[in-house]
């Protein structure tokens, strides 16, 4: 508790001094246009790699970045998008999956969830991707299994996201988009999904449309995960 504390005191004293005006505005409420779907990893800090301020996201955090499909008995991340759609207005709904992820691990090696009976209920909503990854990557292997599955189960998300009730209006009305990102913390890089290509680019790509630097070759299946 000790960094914790000392977090606290020198916020208290070197950071909330620069920017009351800016807390004394949001304690009048709050309009965020992102909606933000990432993992619980501790590795993943989003006000830090988007350097983002408060007020500007709406957070919703999961084991997996999951959210369970339409109908499912598991409301949370349900209830964040509807309160981000319909109570905050949001533009952009960013489901962001990262590097190195634990519970993708686990999805693909069930045996590391021994004696974790309720991640292992939690991870069954992504069991979709389990099969995608089963049917699309079987030349894959380690590392770039991993890697091909966090991206597949970015595109799940991103689908069941879509498929909620309440986002059949704003998408029909373009009230809203949908992205997927993944996260790469060791390299301090973003890709996006490239609605197009199926797959994912490097964020300057997807948005500014910049040329792709030179990357290292990883064999991938590419195509839309349907």
């Amino acid at each position: 508790m000790k960094d914790l504390i000392a977090g606290v005191r020198r916020f208290q004293r070197h950071v909330y001094p620069q920017k009351r005006r800016h807390f004394a505005k949001l304690s009048k409420g709050q309009s965020p246009p992102y909606l933000f779907i990432t993992c619980s990893d501790s590795r993943v800090q989003p006000a830090e790699f988007l350097q983002s301020d408060a007020g500007d996201l709406f957070v919703e955090r999961s084991i997996g970045n999951i959210v369970p499909p339409a109908g499912s008995d598991e409301t949370e991340a349900q209830a964040a998008v509807e309160y981000a759609v319909k109570a905050l207005g949001v533009s952009h709904i960013i489901v962001c999956g990262h590097a190195r992820c634990g519970a993708i691990q686990a999805l693909l090696s069930p045996a590391k969830l021994e004696g974790m009976p309720i991640v292992k209920r939690w991870l069954s909503h992504a069991e979709e991707t389990r099969r995608i990854v089963a049917a699309k990557h079987r030349d894959l292997e380690g590392d770039e299994l991993l890697d091909a599955a966090i991206r597949e189960n970015v595109v799940v998300q991103m689908k069941h996201v879509r498929a909620l009730p309440m986002m059949a209006e704003p998408l029909e009305s373009g009230q809203v988009s949908v992205h997927g990102w993944v996260y790469e913390f060791e390299h301090g890089r973003v890709d996006v999904y490239d609605e197009p290509s199926g797959w994912f680019v490097p964020m300057a790509v997807a948005y500014l449309g910049a040329v792709p630097a030179a990357r290292p070759v990883v064999k991938r299946k590419r195509g839309p995960a349907t």
